[in-house]
Order: structure tokens, then C-alpha cells, then sequence
């Protein structure tokens, strides 16, 4: 019996010897190994250069570099710990990310059975070389590509093309790495090792590393770059100004500093925490972030795309039913807990079990008498003949009987008792997606086999006259909390889209498991194939369910979906998912996963969960929500700031702020309040998906506001100077242009101390304003309930007039001590601005002038 498989011993291993020493030295010296390169995402270098080398970073330490030249050094600190806080933060949860997927690959490094100097060893699958003899068998994972000498083995290839159904290997035929053996055991000759396997060449199309942003990261960058722009032609003009006016060099870069001070250096900062603290809270549920902003994408996704074999489901059965015949009728099944002897037989005796198999061994641990039984009957196999998905059964013979497995539509044909409520049986449970199979068995006789003419193999011949004794009902494994999360992502406006290699029926009756609609269109590969890419993008709106789909159109089908203008997410586990988690928004890959898919994926599905998913939903609206009041307060400074350089130098007024004042007007007003805003931000949709709308009704009117009565304030002070100066106030006699210009140089820091004040209290109300706590005070934008950012900012404005009346930092920060009359001034005005913003706000005068 070629055909029949029962043992290692079946192969005639006396003519191969394998390699000898010698020539295994040869091809490692040749670097003709199976050594990967372990590609894990990103080196550590791109890493860490997308992190230190950036425009903004380079900006912050020119400047650092140029006020420690000209003695500054206090002020060049400042400026390199921005850049170094946004370098930090950044490389620390993408280092740590690395790192957790490097651990992840080593400890996949399984081992392989190899000939090599006539002798059987076990070695790690990177041990091998070109033209090794490996012994592959039930279990195994394929480590490298070549092809059968002897044996014959069931394949499962569904991370290479997607399709779970199992492939018949026998001599000459080729096999590939990351394919699992199912059954049936084989002498195989490694050709092809490394990065030069078919799994490896379409992994390498992904190797190219794509920094896609979230439209929220574009947005945001958007604003910086015009920011920028900005800072540098305000920079130039200043220059000039000093130039032709023959200012020295280092009050120039100073200036110059302050002004480049518009740009939010520290948002970025503030960004990446957001997406670090994201990060650890989805790892903790179980699932790991591999680029800081993947947790925010999830937030932005309205179609999420799933593979289904070893994605939805475990590749597992799960025996369901199990229907016997009435032993006074065989003619009556009825459903029953208890299997037929017979099949407890079939399963002891069976040399190489799948994944049916396995599910009826793990029912009978529940059977452990009947077990016992069976065991002690010592019956002797003849013969066994496989499953195979060609004939779709499998034979195990004894001295007395066939014992028979088989899929129904190869089997009834040939049984004795199949009737009506047999049929019944078979016709309700596949209509529910369940996978059936029946259990017979025959008088014991000589298998015959046939010739393939597809093949050129020999094929066995089902024996007739069999009689039914079991009908077994399956059930593909659902992954724990598949349901549940996709139940939540749907209550979330999530459509779901399953994208299978499978059958398109197989994949509908999957998608009733899960709960999903039975009433999805479906469409297969052939039909895609026809179809132009207007056509198709068309179909992918209406359509949900997609079968016997290729890589190719799988990532086809991602793109189109993509320029149909929605974000979507991805997730896969076969390298065949590769491309597609590339084109996707955000790519999900499970930890079991193949290599390539767990290097290029966003979020990586640790231990193969599901349940982390709703988690990092809820955790990207958090840090949408908590940027999108971080970025209220940083671009309302940044305009009202801009808006006074830009007046106090139309003016002739010298310029309001140091380097020093510069920073403290950051920390305070926006830097501290970031952190508490992005620690404490909230869940919830947002319902405009814009952040310049979410934003600008706030920060026109709050700029424009601030930045009038800070110049007003300005100007009264000036004049109030100047009348000082001149010791008389005569406002019909004209103003002395070198005594006003006198009292400004001699009161500019006088000028600056006040001016920092004033925008420092009316910069920490404004935090409060943004995020109000109650709905009382929710004047320019919604109220979150939530009092800890306002109890964060008293604390801040208790903690800045404690250090402003102490005179050594007071000295340092570069501020005058001023008197009870400039106190009365300064809360005068404060409360000016607040009665006005806040009728502003509520009458909405700026919006109206506008027309937002």
C-alpha cells in the first residue's frame, strides 16, 4: 500500500544520507543559512532619528547653541530641555514597544528534525541549510521552502494564501515556509532558506517603513508648520530691524528666541505623552502599541476589516452534537453525550491526528471510562488510510472492521441507512454554518485505490455498504471576546467587513456566528476580477462579506475603501495579511501571527485578544479629546502672543518678553495645565471631526481679547510713564518723542514684569475656560464636569505668586517687584478682560464677525 501513511518507519530512509560535516561547513560559511534578519518594524536608529533629527528639534538646539555662545546659558537650557522633553518621551514608548516585539520573535525559534551524516537530530529551524534532509511530520511548523522526497502530509497554507482548507503534499511537490502540517509525515529537501523563501520575498515588500499620521496629527502639524513660517519671517524682519538700528548680535538672537517662542515647541511633548500613557493603559489590557499614535488612529476608524482564518476564529473545532443510532432502528438518530465505541476506537487507533481529531480527544477526557475500554481491546491496525481534503475522508482497519470519517457529501452514497431524518440532521445544522461530519464503519477488507488523472497519484477507494453510526457536529472556535468586541465596535458606527481566502459560504455562516447580519452581501475573487477599480469601489460600500480572496485583491479591496474617503483598520495574522495592514489606516496583527505581519502591524494583539480592541477605542477618544483642549490653550497663546509682538513692534515699543519671561509664560499658561488636561482627558465621540472647528470658536475670541487689552495695557503704562517722567500730565501739549522714548528704556523691564503677569493670570483662566467644570461657566466651550483641571490651575496660580515673591527666583526669571498701585492696575484690567471676554462669548461677536 504506497499510498498508506502510518509511520516514520514507511520511508526507506537507508538510501539518503543527508549532509556531511564538510559540506554543512561549506554553506554556513557561505551564508546559506535559515538565519533571518529579525526585522521588527524599525531598527533602533530610525527610531531614534524620527525622534531627535526633526525640524522643530534642530530649530530648538541652533538657538540653544547660539545663547550659550553669546553667554546665555541659562536661556540655551530652557530651550535644549523642550527639545530634549520631546525627544524623551517619544523614544521611551517606542524603544519599549521594540523591544517587547523583539522578545516576542525570539521566542518563536522552533526546532526541526534533520538527516544530515545518516543520523536523525533535532536543531533550531536557524540551523538549517541549503540542501538539508528535514523530517516533517503532524504539528510542524514548515521552517524553509523546498520539496517532498517521500511521504505524504496535509498542509494548511492560510498564512501564505488565506485559504484554511488543507493541501495534499507527496513526492516532488514544493512546500513553503510558515505552512503547518496537519497530517501524515514526509523527507523533505530544503532549496530555498532565509530571506529568499516565498514567505520571506512578500515580507520584504513590506519592509519599507510608512510614518503615517492621524488627521489629527496633520491638522496639528499643519499649524505648526504655518506657525513656523511665521516665526521665521517675524525672525528676518527683526534681525534687519536690529541690524540697521546696530543692535548687538546677542540681544538679536534673544529676541529672536522669544519670537520663535510662538511655535508650540512643547505640544509635541504633550502629544506624545498622550499616546504613551494611551499605550500603557491598552498594554495592560493586552495589547501593544507599536506607533505612538496608533491608539488615537483606532479612535478615527468607521470600517474595520477582518480576516477570518486564525484571526476570528482558532483554527480549533469544537464537537458541538453528537447524534447515534437508535440501536432496535439504525434508521433513527437521535442526539446523545456519548460516542459510539466504535469512534472511540477509530480515535485511539488513529497515528496522526488534525484538528478534527483533536476536538473529538478533547470531548473524551469527559468519557475517561469509555476511554479506558477502548483501550484495552489492544486492537491491531492494518491499515490507515489519512484524511485528505481530495477524497475528504480518513480509514483506520482492523482484523475485524473499517473505522470511517468522512465529510457527508463523499460518504452518503455509499451508506446504508441515510434517510429522511438523517438529512433533516445534516440540513439544519449546516444552515447554521456548522461544519458536519459522519462517523460509519464496514466489514474489515483490502482498501483498493484508483488512479488520479489530475494528480498522476494513487487515489483509495471509499469501501461500500457502510453503516452510520455517528453524526458529529463542529463548530469553528471563535476567539474569546470576538463577539463582544465586535458587537461594541458596531454600537461604536464601526461597519465590520470580513476578507476571507475561504469560501464565500463558509465565510457568511461565520459571520452568523459572530453575530454579525446574515442578510451581508457577499462577493467572491472571480466576480472581483471582472471588475474595474470604479466598479469595485462601488461594491466595497454595499458589500461586507468577501470570499476566495487573493492578497493582491485583498489589498485592493483596503485601498479602495481607503479613497472611498473612510479610516479603516486592519487585522490579520498570514503574511498574506501584510500589504493589506500596510494600506490600511491601522494595521492590527494577532501575536501568533507570522513574523512580517507582527513587524509592520500598529497594535499587536497580545496572546491573540481581542478584548483589548474596545479598551483602545475608548483610549483613543480620551486622547482626542484631551488634545483637542491641550491644542485650545497652546494655539490661543501662541495667536495672542504673535498678536502683540506684531502690535508692540508696529508700536515702537520695545519688545515685551525675555527669553526666560518667554519659558515661564510656557510652563504656566500652557505646558503644566497640557499635563493635567492629557492625564485627565475624557472619553466620548466627538461630534465634529475638524479640529480647526472644534477649536476656533474658543480661540479667535479668546486671542483677539487678550492680546487688546494687553497692548491697551501696555500703552497706559507708557503714557503713565512718560507723564511720570515729565512730572506734569498736560494732554493738549504735544508728547515729547526722546522723553517718551527715555521713559520706555527706562521702564521696559517694569513694562515686562506687569505683562507677564497679566498674561499669566489671564493665560491659567483660560485653561479653565477650556475645560470649564460646570455648565455655568461653559461660556466658549462644553463643560466636561470634571473639577480636577480647575483645582490644578488654583494650585498653579498659588504656586507661581509664592515663587514670584521669592527674590532669587523672582532675579531669575528676569521680574521687578511692583507696588500695590501696579497690583490695583493689574486686577483692574484682569477683570476687564474677563467681563468682556465672556460677553464676547456670550453674544458671539467675533464668531459673528468672522462668520464661524
Amino acid at each position: 500500500m504506497s499510498n498508506t501513511l502510518k509511520s516514520l518507519n514507511n520511508f526507506n530512509l537507508s538510501e539518503y544520507t543527508g549532509l556531511n560535516s564538510k559540506e554543512i561547513t561549506e554553506r554556513i560559511k557561505n551564508k546559506q543559512t535559515n538565519k533571518y534578519t529579525i526585522n521588527s518594524g524599525r531598527s533602533y536608529w530610525q527610531i531614534l532619528k524620527e525622534n531627535v533629527f526633526t525640524l522643530i528639534n534642530l530649530v530648538l538646539a541652533l538657538i540653544a547653541g547660539l545663547l550659550a555662545y553669546f553667554g546665555s546659558r541659562s536661556d540655551a537650557l530652557i530651550y535644549f530641555s523642550i527639545a530634549l522633553l520631546n525627544i524623551v518621551v517619544g523614544l521611551v514608548q517606542e524603544v519599549n514597544a521594540k523591544m517587547k516585539l523583539d522578545s516576542i520573535s525570539s521566542l518563536i525559534s522552533p526546532t526541526v528534525q534533520v538527516l544530515r551524516n545518516g543520523i536523525i537530530a533535532e536543531i533550531k529551524s536557524v540551523d538549517i541549510v541549503i540542501d538539508d534532509l528535514i523530517i516533517l511530520e503532524s504539528g510542524n511548523i514548515v521552517p524553509a521552502d523546498g520539496g517532498i522526497i517521500n511521504g505524504i502530509i496535509e498542509c494548511d497554507e492560510s498564512l501564505l494564501t488565506g485559504e484554511s482548507e488543507l493541501i495534499q503534499k507527496s513526492s516532488n511537490d514544493q512546500i513553503y515556509s510558515g505552512s503547518t502540517i496537519v497530517t501524515g509525515k514526509a523527507l523533505c529537501l530544503i532549496t530555498k532558506v532565509a530571506n529568499n523563501t516565498i514567505a520571506s520575498q512578500i515580507a520584504q515588500k513590506a519592509r519599507a517603513y510608512t510614518n503615517f499620521q492621524t488627521p489629527l496629527q496633520r491638522e496639528m502639524n499643519l499649524v505648526v508648520r504655518v506657525l513656523f513660517l511665521i516665526a521665521i519671517i517675524l525672525g528676518i524682519m527683526t534681525a534687519i530691524a536690529s541690524f540697521l538700528s546696530q543692535v548687538p548680535i546677542s540681544d538679536s538672537i534673544r529676541t529672536t528666541a522669544v519670537i520663535l517662542g510662538i511655535v508650540p515647541n512643547s505640544l509635541f511633548a504633550m502629544i506624545n505623552l498622550s499616546y504613551a500613557l494611551g499605550g500603557v493603559k491598552i498594554l495592560q489590557s493586552g495589547a501593544l502599541i507599536q506607533k505612538l499614535n496608533a491608539v488615537e488612529s483606532l479612535s478615527n476608524v468607521d470600517i474595520l476589516c477582518i480576516d477570518k482564518t486564525g484571526t476570528l476564529t482558532t483554527k480549533n473545532l469544537i464537537l458541538e452534537e453528537i447524534y447515534s443510532n437508535n440501536k432496535d432502528d439504525l434508521n433513527q438518530f437521535t442526539q446523545t453525550k456519548d460516542l459510539d465505541p466504535s469512534l472511540l476506537e477509530y480515535t485511539n487507533l488513529l497515528s496522526n491526528h488534525n484538528a478534527t481529531s483533536e476536538s473529538i480527544l478533547k470531548y473524551i477526557t469527559n468519557l475517561q471510562n469509555n476511554l479506558q475500554n477502548a483501550n484495552q481491546k489492544n486492537l491491531q491496525v492494518l491499515s490507515e488510510i489519512p484524511f485528505n481534503s481530495s477524497y475528504k475522508w480518513s480509514l483506520v482497519q482492523t482484523e475485524t472492521k473499517n473505522l470511517i470519517l468522512g465529510a457527508p457529501e463523499v460518504l452518503i452514497p455509499n451508506l446504508i441507512n441515510f434517510n429522511s431524518k438523517t438529512k433533516e440532521i445534516l440540513t439544519i445544522a449546516q444552515s447554521k454554518g456548522l461544519r458536519v461530519l459522519f462517523f460509519g464503519i464496514t466489514q474489515s477488507e483490502t482498501i483498493k485505490f484508483s488512479e488520479s488523472s489530475d494528480t498522476n497519484q494513487k487515489l483509495p477507494i471509499l469501501p461500500s455498504k457502510i453503516e452510520l453510526v455517528n453524526i458529529l457536529v463542529f463548530s469553528d472556535q471563535i476567539r474569546p471576546h470576538a463577539k463582544e468586541t465586535l458587537a461594541k465596535f458596531q454600537q461604536a458606527g464601526v461597519r465590520i467587513k470580513i476578507i476571507s481566502g475561504d469560501n464565500v459560504e463558509t465565510v457568511k455562516a461565520l459571520a452568523k456566528q459572530v453575530n454579525l447580519s446574515d442578510k451581508y452581501l457577499s462577493l467572491s475573487g472571480l466576480e472581483i476580477d471582472k471588475l474595474s477599480d470604479q466598479e469595485l469601489a462601488k461594491q466595497v460600500e454595499e458589500v461586507d462579506i468577501f470570499g476566495r480572496i487573493t492578497p493582491e485583491q485583498k489589498e485592493r479591496i483596503i485601498k479602495l475603501i481607503g479613497l472611498n474617503g473612510h479610516y479603516t483598520a486592519m487585522i490579520g495574522d498570514g503574511v498574506n495579511d501584510v500589504m493589506s495592514l500596510k494600506q490600511a489606516n491601522l494595521g492590527i496583527a494577532m501575536e501568533s501571527g507570522s513574523e512580517a505581519t507582527r513587524a509592520v502591524a500598529d497594535i499587536l494583539l497580545l496572546k491573540d485578544s481581542f478584548e483589548s480592541l474596545p479598551k483602545g477605542l475608548i483610549e483613543g477618544q480620551k486622547i482626542r479629546n484631551g488634545l483637542t483642549e491641550v491644542f485650545k490653550i497652546y494655539l490661543t497663546r501662541i495667536t495672542y502672543l504673535t498678536l502683540v509682538i506684531i502690535a508692540i513692534r508696529i508700536a515702537g515699543l520695545p519688545f515685551p518678553f525675555t527669553v526666560k519671561q518667554s519659558s515661564l509664560l510656557a510652563l504656566f499658561t500652557t505646558a503644566l495645565p497640557a499635563i493635567g488636561l492629557t492625564v485627565w482627558s475624557h472619553a466620548g465621540v466627538n461630534q465634529t471631526k475638524s479640529l480647526f472647528q472644534s477649536v476656533l470658536r474658543f480661540v479667535f475670541p479668546a486671542a483677539i481679547i487678550t492680546s487688546l487689552i494687553a497692548v491697551l495695557l501696555l500703552i497706559a503704562l507708557t503714557l503713565n510713564q512718560y507723564f511720570i517722567f515729565q512730572e506734569s500730565v498736560d494732554l493738549l501739549k504735544p508728547i515729547n518723542l526722546i522723553d517718551l522714548q527715555n521713559a520706555i528704556q527706562a521702564s521696559s523691564s517694569y513694562f515686562q514684569t506687569i505683562l507677564v503677569l497679566f498674561l499669566v493670570y489671564s493665560g491659567l483662566s483660560l485653561v479653565i475656560l477650556a475645560s470649564p467644570p460646570s455648565t455655568h461657566i461653559a461660556f466658549g466651550a462644553s463643560s466636561r464636569r470634571d473639577w480636577r483641571p480647575t483645582i490644578l490651575i488654583l494650585c498653579l496660580v498659588i504656586i507661581f505668586q509664592i515663587l514670584y515673591f521669592i527674590p532669587s527666583i523672582r532675579e531669575f526669571w528676569e521680574l521687578q517687584k511692583i507696588g500695590l498701585t501696579e497690583l490695583l492696575i493689574l486686577g483692574i484690567t484682569y477683570f476687564v478682560w474677563l467681563g468682556l471676554l465672556i460677553l464676547t462669548w456670550k453674544y458671539k461677536l467675533i464668531n459673528k464677525l468672522l462668520g464661524l
